[in-house]
């Protein structure tokens, strides 16, 4: 007597536990397939695998290397006993970013090797199984690169082309046979490790740091999901270009902003996280844009957000340079709260989310409250009790108020005192404090 053996799916190209590879394992889990996962990280997938089967569901844990023939043929020997194939999903790649004389011809192989050979070593180990069971799918994940080449792209898009053109022949062979072959473009970012390091986990804990809670820090963290849409607005010839924009091309770039929010606002539960993300790139001095908002028209998410966004930009390698070193990315981050760009809790906030050590709080001077101390660094600047008032989304009576406990505590009358007290005080550099108070030439 013979037993038929379950209907077993294999994923090929399994990473991060919240990658599409893991994604699709879970959903034909729960479809009531077997799933065999492979990926070059044996302790992630028999992580997932160990989820999978707590949550009612059958799964093992294949790990190896599927660019490479002899691995591959193992693990199409270790199919047999786990049930009879009737999907197969190919899910591997790498992408090496260059231009053609930036890459070395050993990258340019090795990430072909990660998606075209890798693809058709898959297809030869899978058909025979799907052949044998009369029929099942067969599916390919790519990228729009499969369809277009861009610059810096050009060792990815050579193989994501190859890999379309692939399943594109397998289709034409294999689907008169009952082996449903398919290439899907999958594009745009995986809410998985990596996009939380760098948007939505980097914005949520920033906000945890900065005192948000409840319900404004879901929302921070849901827009810091969605603000970017707008991109998708913008040419990838502009975006891709390593050298500087023209007018026209760079007004495009401004508009991104204002692109998300009308890509928002069409669904009434997604316009409030619009209405944030719109104000992502607009700075305290007004030199942001799409509208150009200074001051307290920022609201305090939008401020979170753009500081994270800022961070995260700087950190993430661009087609006109390369990404840059945390402490440098730091440090500039914070010139732009001392030029009043950005704001310096937000900026705070990001930094330590980001695992930067920042300086513990200073003692109170002279008494001063840190709101005194805020308002008091802002008057040594010369600003008008208006200007402060803005910046700091108080009332101008308010201001006052501050301006005059400052001076009586400090013993001050004049702005030109205030600055000298605060570079005294570590609050100014002496070169800002020193032509602030008129005393260069």
């Amino acid at each position: 007597m013979t037993t038929s053996l379950p209907a077993l799916a294999w994923i090929a190209g399994v990473g991060a536990s919240a990658g599409l590879g893991a994604a699709l394992a879970r959903r034909f889990a729960a479809g009531g397939l077997v799933v065999a996962v492979t990926g070059r990280h044996a302790v992630r997938l028999q992580a997932l695998a160990a989820e999978i089967v707590d949550a009612g569901g059958q799964a093992h844990a294949l790990p190896g290397d599927v660019s490479s023939e002899h691995d591959v043929e193992r693990l199409s020997r270790a199919l047999e006993s786990l049930g009879t194939l009737r999907s197969a999903v190919f899910n591997a790649g790498n992408a090496v970013r260059g231009t053609p004389l930036e890459l070395t011809p050993a990258d340019f192989e090795s990430t072909w090797r990660g998606s075209t050979y890798a693809g058709f070593l898959f297809a030869r180990a899978a058909l025979p199984h799907l052949l044998a069971a009369g029929g099942g799918s067969l599916l390919f994940t790519g990228a729009t690169a499969s369809l277009r080449g861009r610059g810096p792209f050009v060792a990815f898009a050579a193989a994501k082309a190859g890999l379309r053109s692939v399943a594109q022949s397998l289709a034409r062979e294999y689907g008169p046979r009952g082996v449903h072959v398919a290439h899907v473009v999958i594009d745009g970012g995986i809410d998985g490790e990596q996009l939380r390091r760098n948007a939505p986990e980097l914005v949520a804990d920033a906000g945890a740091k900065s005192g948000l809670a409840g319900d404004e820090l879901i929302t921070l963290r849901r827009v810091g999901l969605v603000h970017g849409l707008g991109r998708l607005g913008v040419s990838n010839s502009i975006w891709d270009r390593s050298g500087p924009l023209s007018a026209g091309e760079w007004e495009r770039v401004r508009m991104y902003p204002y692109l998300t929010e009308r890509m928002l606002h069409q669904s009434a539960a997604l316009a409030p996280l619009g209405a944030i993300a719109v104000q992502h790139r607009e700075r305290l001095d007004g030199s942001g844009y799409p509208r150009g908002l200074a001051g307290g028209a920022i609201s305090r998410l939008a401020r979170v957000l753009g500081a994270a966004d800022a961070y995260a930009s700087m950190r993430e390698p661009r087609p006109h340079r390369p990404a840059r070193p945390a402490e440098e990315a730091a440090e500039e981050m914070h010139a732009e709260v001392r030029a009043g760009r950005l704001d310096g809790a937000a900026v705070g906030s990001v930094l330590e989310a980001a695992g930067h050590r920042l300086p513990r709080r200073r003692q109170a001077i002279a008494g001063l409250t840190a709101r005194e101390v805020e308002v008091l660094i802002l008057l040594a600047r010369g600003m008008s009790n208006k200007r402060i008032a803005e910046r700091l989304v108080i009332t101008p009576k308010t201001a006052g108020n501050h301006v005059e406990h400052i001076y009586a505590k400090i013993g001050a009358s004049s702005r030109a005192g205030a600055a000298m007290f605060a570079v005294q005080h570590g609050l100014l550099p002496e070169d800002e404090a020193a032509a602030r108070a008129g005393l260069t030439p």
